[in-house]
């Protein structure tokens, strides 16, 4: 006997994957094989051929990309680790600061795909996960930097 034998409404046997050691449930079941009909007669389905080889993102070098490297490789030091991941951090966020928006938004992109050809952005994928969504969501804004500074510039 089901749990749901004794109810009304909603969980009662009128529905079909409910209660399926009944007999009503199991006609039911053998009602809608029959109307399937016979399976056996597979249609062949033509895929398209597999890719020859991965695509390649092609990145142009941006401004300040070897000192970026440079303050992902240094080595920590005495301090303590979220010291120094943190000090990484301000680093690299003071050097996207420096670029230009158009440099912003190609590091943004060469960052978020994450190629492993290119050096930066492996080097860049070791970050934790919050300290990169930070760092993208700065380089995101750039555009928007621009902008207002240069409406600040002109009152």
């Amino acid at each position: 006997m089901s749990i749901t034998a004794g109810m009304k409404g909603l969980f009662a046997g009128d529905h079909p994957w409910r209660e399926t050691d009944s007999p009503d449930a199991r006609a039911r079941i053998a009602r809608g094989d029959e109307a399937v009909g016979d399976t056996s007669a597979r249609v062949e389905v033509r895929l398209a051929p597999p890719a020859q080889q991965a695509p390649s993102f092609a990145f142009r070098k941006i401004a300040n990309e070897e000192a970026m490297v440079a303050v992902l490789d240094r080595p920590t030091t005495d301090r303590l680790p979220s010291e120094e991941f943190r000090r990484k951090e301000h680093e690299l966020g003071t050097l996207f600061g420096l670029l230009a928006p158009g440099d912003s938004v190609e590091l943004e992109r060469r960052l978020s795909v994450s190629s492993a050809d290119d050096m930066l952005a492996s080097r860049f994928a070791r970050l934790t996960p919050e300290r990169r969504a930070r760092l993208l969501t700065f380089l995101r804004h750039a555009r928007h930097r621009a902008v207002v500074s240069v409406s600040d510039g002109r009152r």
